[in-house]
């Protein structure tokens, strides 16, 4: 069974880990599952505990001769049962830790329920399609139920054996939304769903799903940015110094105080006529049709339409992915979530515990009945990188949706572009009281999932600035016109090797490994979304919101 750690104090503070393997080692060397940075760490040994499960779902943490001890409370200790959530430390002053067996979290308690509206069977749906998620087999992605009214604390798949289910009555107006996601455009399916895209470099660390090696970068990333920002800020200083230097000069040039001969006169002969700068700035903002929205009202427009995919785990809700409104009941995501949720559902074992907290409405969430990922998406440990778009099915109705980019839309898209990503940092996010992030960057690169270059139709990979960390998985990138042009789905940072060598004698005493301080983030575009929401109308009937009884006249 899965063993969750959390790390609650240190220079990792705010991580969390689900790792199924049944040894969990922790320490400051790099071949520990749970690695701490030596530089900050200091009292953690190099090799200095581990949790060792011992039977289904029973884990036991030892220290393993660490110099500083292990501790719970105020008792060193060798050995330790965990039953249910245990917090240790290593060393006294050390890191604090909780752990948590997932086999030990008891079901969670119904709470209040809003019940959907049942659509009948189409024929022939008996079983679920394999590339459907959901708690159980005969669950809610069996038997899709229509709209329900909105609710707080919507968690219920259906009322107690025999009872009626309410429906809204009738007229009842549905909750106001900005715009209806229509059909997907287009028929075909594409290349790039139907088979594996050759192998890329390694990325997507920091998804949110255990992976060793980017928790043996992080942990000495810290170090190399504290390490470099002394010359970082200097650097800066002596850009200003040239820059305001530069701005002098030009100044003196344009009064005529200073003149380059021929320079000179060519500036004289242009007294008069407007910058060509301005000229052309002029010419575009003319010829711009519709206006751009800033920044602030794209974050404004859409606020209600992001979601924080979180568990409820112990009674503590944990964030671990964003999702956004596609329609009223559907939201977009990553498919690697998609499979966070599926774990869950497999270690709670009683439908509850996936949940879609609302941004800026606290105690507002709705619970995911089940989810869809791409057919072409895999999880492996190979460098390729797979179409990682996904789709959860709420119980009960998003206030607010966002506006989806055409297919046609899409096309335009080109290196250079802006794009807005509103999402939850994974060191931010609080289901509690969920406020989302707004970063901005531009496109750096457009090429197939192979990173190839490739015609408009297939550059699906785009690869842009806006800030992304873990918890940003699954974020909507917004275009200048406020409509989701792509989806954000991680990032990649390099590794590099150094050599530490010693001051006195001059001898490399040994190489680490290092973080590459550049960051490429990673989205896919829009199509592939677009795509995903066509095949789950075909595979989960009622699914659309047009198909529902509830928008029958």
């Amino acid at each position: 069974m899965p063993l969750v750690v959390e790390i609650l104090s240190g220079s990792r503070r705010g991580d969390r880990l689900v790792l199924e393997k049944p040894t969990v080692t922790f320490g400051r060397h790099p071949d520990n599952d749970v690695v701490f940075d030596g530089s900050i760490e200091t009292q953690v040994s190099a090799f200095h505990a581990e949790a060792r499960e011992i039977g289904p779902g029973r884990w036991v943490f030892a220290d393993r001769g660490s110099s500083n001890g292990s501790w719970a409370g105020a008792e060193r200790l060798r050995e330790l049962m965990l039953e249910g959530r245990v917090e240790v430390r290593l060393a006294q002053s050390g890191p604090r830790l909780a752990l948590v067996p997932l086999a030990a979290v008891p079901a969670q308690a119904g709470d209040a329920f809003v019940t959907p509206a049942p659509l009948p069977q189409p024929p022939g749906a008996s079983g679920l399609d394999p590339l459907v998620v959901a708690p159980t087999v005969d669950g809610p992605a069996a038997a899709w139920r229509g709209p329900a009214r909105i609710g707080r604390l919507i968690v219920e798949p259906s009322p107690p054996g025999g009872a009626p289910v309410p429906r809204p009555p009738p007229g009842e107006p549905a909750a106001g939304r900005a715009s209806r996601v229509g059909p997907p455009e287009g028929d075909e399916v594409p290349p790039w769903q139907r088979t594996a895209p050759p192998p890329g470099p390694a990325m997507l660390a920091g998804t949110g799903l255990p992976v060793t090696t980017t928790q043996r970068i992080r942990a000495v990333a810290g170090d190399m940015v504290r390490r470099s920002s002394r010359r970082f800020w200097t650097a800066i200083a002596v850009l200003a110094v040239l820059l305001v230097g530069t701005g002098v000069l030009l100044a003196l040039v344009v009064a005529g105080v200073v003149s380059f001969g021929e320079a000179g006169a060519g500036a004289e002969r242009a007294q008069g006529a407007a910058p060509p700068a301005v000229i052309d700035a002029g010419a575009t903002a003319s010829a711009a049709a519709p206006i751009t929205p800033s920044a602030k009202e794209i974050a404004a427009e859409n606020r209600d339409a992001i979601f924080l995919l979180g568990a409820e785990l112990l009674g503590k809700s944990e964030g671990f992915c964003t999702g956004f409104a596609l329609t009223a009941r559907i939201l977009a995501t990553n498919a690697h979530c998609v499979i966070e949720m599926r774990k869950i559902w497999e270690a709670l074992g009683n439908g509850q515990g996936v949940y879609a907290y609302q941004n800026e409405h606290p105690g507002v969430k709705f619970r995911v009945l089940f989810a869809l990922m791409d057919p072409g998406y895999k999880e492996d440990e190979s460098d390729a990188i797979y179409p990682d778009i996904g789709l959860a099915v709420i119980e009960g109705r998003a206030p607010r949706e966002v506006r989806l980019a055409s297919k046609s839309r899409a096309l335009e898209l080109h290196m250079g572009d802006h794009v807005y990503l509103l999402g939850f940092p994974g060191a931010l996010n609080s289901a509690e009281s969920p406020v989302a992030t707004l970063t901005s960057g531009i496109v750096e690169r457009l090429t197939d999932l192979g990173q190839r270059m490739a015609p408009p139709e297939g550059s699906v990979l785009i690869q842009h600035s806006a800030y992304t960390t873990k918890g940003t998985s699954g974020s909507p990138l917004f275009n200048d016109q406020g409509e989701v042009i792509g989806i954000n789905t991680g990032y990649y940072r390099g590794e590099s090797e150094q050599q530490r060598l010693d001051p006195v004698t001059g001898r490399v005493r040994g190489e680490m490994v290092t973080q590459d301080l550049q960051t490429y983030a990673i989205g896919m575009r829009v199509d592939l979304v677009h795509d995903l929401l066509r095949l789950l109308y075909e595979r989960i009937p009622g699914t659309r919101e047009e198909d529902s009884p509830a928008r029958s006249p």
